[in-house]
């Protein structure tokens, strides 16, 4: 579960913090950039809303895998285009990335059923430390190669979490 967390982070935190600076850097106007984190974290709300009626008929494996996939295309996608047809990627990608966070945390309360209050705090614990992190190390890369390079980089890391997803508790039940 705490690679799945580092490998989520890496894909919320380009968009949720530095897309405003990418938007800035293409030469967008600051309500354009102030629109794209609204955007991004409201499609993530409604991904939330979704993928926990959805991850309690289907699983909470599928939904991840569906999070693992979608959220990295959707950011791929929204690097590559330009214009306003980019937008709906954006969505796409909080919609699925954000909707990941409570789906894991449901997960962790089953898989500790005796122990639910401490898991619940070791897990919420490790992400707000990783995706502090996930901040600094999409900055750095950002700096380095720059931001849309960057938001790839992300996108392609989150991909690695479908191994560790099949390798959850419940995915092994399943097959």
């Amino acid at each position: 579960m705490a690679g799945l967390v580092v490998l989520r982070a890496m894909a919320v935190a380009a968009p949720a913090v530095f897309s405003p600076i990418l938007l800035k850097e293409e030469g967008n106007s600051g309500l354009v950039a102030a629109a794209a984190v609204a955007l991004f974290q409201a499609a993530g709300m409604a991904g939330t809303l979704a993928a926990g009626w959805i991850s309690d008929r289907t699983g909470r494996s599928a939904v991840l895998l569906f999070g693992s996939i979608a959220g990295p295309a959707g950011l791929l996608l929204f690097t590559a285009l330009e214009g306003w047809i980019r937008f709906p990627f954006l969505a796409l990608a909080g919609a699925a990335t954000v909707s990941m966070h409570p789906v894991c945390m449901a997960l962790v309360q089953e898989t500790f059923p005796e122990s639910r209050g401490l898991a619940n705090a070791l897990y919420l614990s490790t992400v707000f430390v990783v995706s502090s992190g996930a901040a600094v190390v999409v900055g750095v890369l950002g700096d380095g190669i720059g931001l849309h390079s960057a938001f790839v980089v992300s996108a392609l890391i989150t991909v690695l979490s479908v191994p560790l997803i099949l390798a959850l508790p419940e995915a092994r039940r399943r097959r």
